[in-house]
């Protein structure tokens, strides 16, 4: 029968049939196969609340990801990654200088996921959970010039301090493909439940970030 199919391919489409083949079996291929996922979350969204402090919704730049994709069908996958993000101020890591007195505030956090995914068309969707590490850190620069006067103005001003804590939830990717190994998207990381806090252990933050994909196996 396959024989049949091939010749009858061979004879009306004028394609040999071995890369018919050939590219029927690259098609069918995925499914057992491992493959590398390599992400730059550029831009990054935080909505936290620190122990003890008011919620902080800030947005910034920078981060990174590394994961491994395990296709258990030829159109879906198992990922199971980690990621590191930060609010830097400018979209590019440049050495940055802030004047003496300033109040500096920065929100990172870091990630462990497992997820579920599928290819739709271009899109790839998915679900799963996450484990996260929050950090919060205030504080006024000091430099070589700051005079007591300015220190003491710039604490009176702003609440400094250093906090953490980590906190269970969700992860929810969502992935266009743009060229055959390489995309964007976003990713949205709800949590609900917080460690290590001496209050509000149920309490709702999340991370919403854009991201630049690459997938060395992507349909």
């Amino acid at each position: 029968m396959v024989k049949r199919i091939c010749l009858l391919i061979t004879f009306f489409l004028m394609i040999p049939c071995a890369s018919v083949a050939e590219e029927l079996s690259e098609k069918h291929s995925k499914a057992g196969r491992w493959g590398l996922h390599v992400a730059l979350p550029w831009v990054n969204n935080f909505y936290v609340k620190p122990d003890g402090e008011k919620t902080k919704h800030i947005t910034g730049f920078i981060g990174s990801a590394v994961g491994l994709d395990y296709y258990y069908l030829e159109n879906s996958f198992i990922n199971l990654g980690i990621s590191g993000v930060m609010d830097f101020f400018l979209p590019i890591p440049v050495p940055s200088d802030p004047s003496p007195g300033s109040f500096n505030e920065n929100v990172a956090s870091g990630h462990i996921s497992l997820s579920n995914n599928h290819h739709i068309g271009k899109f790839t969707v998915g679900y799963g959970f996450a484990y996260a590490g929050i950090l919060w850190n205030a504080n006024c620069f000091e430099g070589e010039t700051l005079d007591e006067t300015s220190e003491k103005s710039c604490e009176d001003s702003h609440r400094t301090g250093r906090k953490s804590h980590s906190a269970l939830g969700l992860i929810f990717p969502v992935y266009y493909r743009v060229i055959k190994n390489f995309g964007v998207g976003i990713v949205y990381r709800p949590t609900f439940y917080r460690r290590n806090t001496s209050t509000d252990k149920f309490e709702y933050e999340h991370l919403i970030s854009f991201e630049m994909v690459f997938k060395s196996i992507w349909r």
